[in-house]
Parts: structure tokens; sequence; C-alpha cells
């Protein structure tokens, strides 16, 4: 329904889109309380890739909403990581580097984005 909300609305400004967002914190929240991070985790991510993933046209349309999600001060924590719950298997460099790499880390001047972001791969093997 969240994303449904999010996806009909004609600007991130639009009272559906305001009512997503709602939801989404709510989300975030109840999953931190709940110990279910993976569902928020899971919609975040989803939504990362609706409105940053590839493909130019819609997608590039919809980057306001990515951006209001970024800058949404109760969204800001990013994915649920495990200092949060001990549910959950994201660690707190992973959540701060989720929105940095696409928003150029100017939304958390605390936290700086890697500054070999092609490096991915090998800053989340070292997680294992």
């Amino acid at each position: 329904m969240l994303i449904s909300l999010l996806s009909s609305a004609p600007s991130h400004e639009d009272a559906q889109a305001l009512k997503g967002f709602a939801c989404l914190r709510e989300l975030r929240r109840a999953a931190v309380q709940e110990e279910e991070p993976a569902a928020f985790n899971a919609c975040l991510r989803r939504l990362k890739e609706q409105y940053m993933g590839g493909g130019a046209g819609a997608a590039a349309s919809r980057t306001p909403f990515w951006a209001a999600i970024v800058n949404d001060a109760g969204l800001q924590p990013g994915l649920i990581t495990a200092d949060e719950t001990e549910e959950s298997e994201v660690s707190a460099a992973e959540a701060a580097a989720f929105f940095a790499t696409d928003m150029g880390a100017t939304q958390d001047g605390a936290v700086a984005a890697p500054s070999g972001t092609q490096d991915d791969d090998d800053e989340y093997g070292a997680l294992d």
C-alpha cells in the first residue's frame, strides 16, 4: 500500500506522497520496536531501486521522491541497523553509505561517503 501511495502521487509534495512518507516513517518505527527490520529494509531498498535505479524516463522524474525520503528527519537513519535491533544484519557503515552514495553525503554532514564508492563489494565483503 505504501509503495502504491508513492507511485500514484503526481509529485513528492502531493497529499498522497506525504501520506506515503508518513507511513514509511511509521513502518520504520514499528519495525525497530517489534524487532522486525527485514520488511522495512526491503521496502527502502525497493524504493531506492524504483526511484534511483536504472532507466531514464520515469525513474529520473521520480528522483525528487527519493530526495524527500533521504531528507526526511524520521527516515534519515536509513536502513535499520544491528545497533537498533539485533535482528538486523545491516552495519552502521552500510546504513550510512546507503543514502550517502546517491545523494553525495550532503544529507548528513557527520557521515562522509567512502571516497572509492566503486569498492562497495569489498566493503560489504569485509562484513562477513
